[in-house]
């Protein structure tokens, strides 16, 4: 049993993620559930046969309507531990993807967090964006600007060093929030990520994410699948997987230069 309020380190960190990921996995497996390890886990597994070594999360994508099929079919508490939170089930929930969490535990991220979120995964849908170049790039100015919108709501203005302006932007963010909630403007940029599917578009794009520089990927990257190996174990993945990397990162296979092999991502990880 693990320590009340013990302190969660990497490596164990890593060790729930893996625990929420094969438990995903063997759900999605039995219901017939499409998805496929990406962006930097899929990096990972791709170039080191797990983790990138300065990594710290593990990313899932799945198109639209396997995500819909989650939504509607992961049981309130999986294995009694684990919760999928999505826009569509959950109220209070304020990202445009889902996450699934390990409810035994706490995690803070810097960011606002109005959910008790614990360690957790992310899931992302992949959804049709234009063929045409001009037309997907108002569309991509819409959703930037939307995206842009909602990262506001979410701000970690705590980082900000003057006290003054810190207590003013905490209090004019609390006022917004009342007004504009992250869920509400989560929601809009779930719809908005939504727009052309069933259009028979040939490119895919995850439009939840907040990184506006990658490029979509041709559908048929998703259109047959493989697996690679992932810390000893065996998951799927998108047959087109190198495709949908290059196109995404560009050389992938290279490592970045030793200044940017550094984790993303700041967390203060507990036991309840």
């Amino acid at each position: 049993m693990a320590e009340t309020g013990r302190k969660i380190d990497v490596e164990e960190l890593k060790r729930l993620q893996l625990d929420i990921l094969n438990a995903f996995a063997a759900f999605c497996k039995d219901k017939g559930i499409r998805y496929s390890l990406g962006y930097g886990t899929l990096i990972g597994a791709a170039r080191h046969k797990g983790y990138i070594p300065w990594d710290d999360d593990i990313d899932i994508v799945m198109m639209r309507t396997d995500y819909e099929r989650l939504v509607r079919e992961f049981p309130p508490l999986l294995d009694g531990r684990y919760k999928f939170y999505n826009v569509e089930n959950d109220k209070d929930w304020f990202l445009p993807f889902g996450k699934i969490s390990d409810i035994r535990t706490t995690m803070r991220e810097d960011c606002f967090m109005p959910v008790d979120l614990g360690v957790n995964i992310d899931i992302f849908a992949l959804d049709e964006v234009p063929d045409d170049e001009a037309e997907r790039a108002a569309f991509n100015e819409r959703r930037r600007r939307l995206t842009a919108r909602h990262l506001n709501l979410i701000m970690p203005y705590w980082r900000i060093k003057n006290p003054v302006k810190r207590a003013l932007a905490g209090l004019m963010l609390g006022v917004m929030r009342h007004i504009v909630t992250p869920h509400s403007t989560a929601k809009k940029i779930s719809r908005l990520a939504q727009t052309y599917n069933g259009t028979g578009n040939s490119r895919l794009f995850e439009n939840g994410i907040y990184y506006t520089g990658f490029g979509p990927s041709p559908r048929h990257v998703f259109d047959t699948m493989t697996t690679l190996e992932f810390e000893g174990r065996q998951y799927p993945v998108m047959g087109g997987y190198d495709e949908f990397l290059t196109g995404t990162y560009g050389d992938w296979r290279q490592l970045p230069p030793p200044e940017k092999r550094v984790s993303h991502h700041h967390f203060d990880a507990n036991w309840k």
